[in-house]
């Protein structure tokens, strides 16, 4: 049969409620303060660090393993052109510098391309020579020409200078001054012409010499 309970008092009720009061506060205060609460530092055992001064300079780190040391990057040097290897002067791994010979290569057919370029500079080389001395020569006599006109023209005027003065006097007649004079002014037309031609055979050989030297030029990258 079902027994009754008894309900409890007043004093137990107010009893219970200051407990609940009392956990909340606590449970309160724990909360608050385990929130104001720092990161702990972290530990390590002692036997897995190296302890040593801070100093400067390179630090070695050397690691043992089994295996193959592969490197990250791998860079071909590639050659300019097919060759066969003749032989090898510096294996993988070692230091090398801009001018380090790493291998040595040869190819008959480019080899023969490099005489026969050889050989087509130097001819352009002596056609250029040949062509200066040609023109030089050209030139030279070029300025012969221009001299003895001016020798002639330098006569003439004189003599005409002369005629004019005895033509003055009537010493000689008004034919032969003006044929001095006449003489005078055709000289100083060849002169002047010839003149002319020297400037413009200066100016063809420059450019000649420049078509030429450009042969040259054009056959130095092969040589190299």
């Amino acid at each position: 049969m079902d027994v009754a309970r008894p309900k409890p008092g007043r004093a137990a009720r107010f009893r219970r409620s200051i407990y609940v009061a009392i956990a909340v506060v606590v449970a309160g205060g724990v909360l608050f303060g385990a929130t104001r609460l720092k990161p702990a530092v972290p530990t390590v055992e002692a036997a897995t660090i190296w302890p040593d001064t801070v100093k400067l300079g390179p630090m070695v780190r050397q690691v043992r393993g089994l295996g193959l040391l592969v490197p990250e990057d791998l860079r071909w040097i590639a050659a300019a052109s097919q060759g066969r290897v003749d032989r090898i002067e510096v294996l993988a791994g070692t230091t090398v510098t801009p001018d380090t010979v790493i291998i040595e290569l040869s190819n008959p057919q480019l080899e023969q391309e490099a005489e026969e370029a050889r050989l087509k500079q130097q001819a352009a080389e002596a056609t250029l020579a040949n062509l200066r001395i040609q023109l030089q020569a050209d030139t030279l006599q070029q300025r012969a020409t221009v001299a003895a006109v001016e020798s002639e023209f330098q006569k003439a005027r004189m003599q005409a200078d002369m005629n004019e003065a005895l033509a003055a006097k009537q010493l000689v007649s008004e034919l032969v001054r003006r044929q001095s004079q006449l003489d005078a002014e055709q000289l100083a037309i060849r002169r002047k012409l010839a003149d002319e031609q020297l400037a413009a055979r200066a100016e063809a050989a420059g450019a000649q010499i420049a078509v030429q030297q450009s042969s040259v030029d054009q056959a130095l990258p092969l040589r190299t």
